[in-house]
């Protein structure tokens, strides 16, 4: 939610463009925190996926962000 605001914030709603350190923190606690969490969950072999057995698809990372 923070890296798309800093998206789109600026260029939808006119808010002020983010620092570059602004966007490293957000990007280094989405590469620490939230993409190991999302990666051991898509690898997960005892999880069954939305829409396939055992391959993740397009569609299960889509439900995923969503959810």
């Amino acid at each position: 939610n923070k890296f798309i605001r800093q998206i789109v914030g600026p260029k939808a709603y006119g808010d002020k463009q983010p620092t570059k350190e602004e966007k490293n923190e957000v990007w280094n606690e989405i590469e620490s925190l939230i993409l190991p969490n999302m990666e051991s969950h898509l690898r997960d072999k005892q999880r069954e996926f939305f829409c396939t057995d055992d391959d993740v698809s397009i569609i299960d990372v889509q439900y995923y962000n969503t959810l």
